[in-house]
């Protein structure tokens, strides 16, 4: 092993490391995203609820979530797939949740507190797009800046 290769191995390990960071910052950033977007009564919950937000009023969208379960209908995964290539052409932020679990209990959690929201079904719960705030948030604001310091191949899987 010559110094270069040590250097490229440091580089590549810290690289990685960061990355892992950051990730980690994307999840917890992206719960407390949720949790006031919940308490403020800015989230739209279900596939056509949320497919009609994003035709609607795209513009005020700050980011829209989707659960990754190997387990879906159908025809419920193939209006995820449209949901995602049309975040995709309007450069809508979207992040996949892999753990569909730990979002129910994050959400009931959170409405329980505040008395918010009506009351979901798992499929509820499967997509949502939650609306920019009226007034500047420093919590969307970090989210927004991990988001896009983040490299991604397409959108950024995260389990809360």
């Amino acid at each position: 092993m010559t110094l270069e290769d040590t250097d490229q191995n440091t580089l590549v390990h810290s690289t990685e490391k960061q990355n892992n960071n950051n990730k980690m910052d994307l999840s917890e950033s992206l719960k407390d995203v949720i949790v006031k977007a919940v308490a403020d009564d800015r989230v739209t919950f279900g596939v056509y609820d949320s497919a009609r937000k994003l035709d609607k009023e795209s513009e005020n969208v700050l980011v829209c979530i989707q659960v990754e379960d190997t387990n879906l209908d159908v025809a419920l995964e193939m209006h995820l797939t449209l949901l995602e290539a049309f975040c995709s052409e309007s450069e809508i932020k979207l992040v996949k949740v892999t753990n569909h679990g730990h979002l129910v209990q994050l959400l009931d959690s959170v409405r329980a507190k505040h008395g918010s929201g009506r009351d979901l079904s798992g499929d509820d719960v499967v997509c949502m797009v939650i609306e920019e705030p009226n007034e500047t948030d420093g919590t969307c604001v970090s989210f927004t800046e991990i988001y896009h310091t983040q490299e991604y191949s397409w959108h950024p899987h995260v389990a809360l």
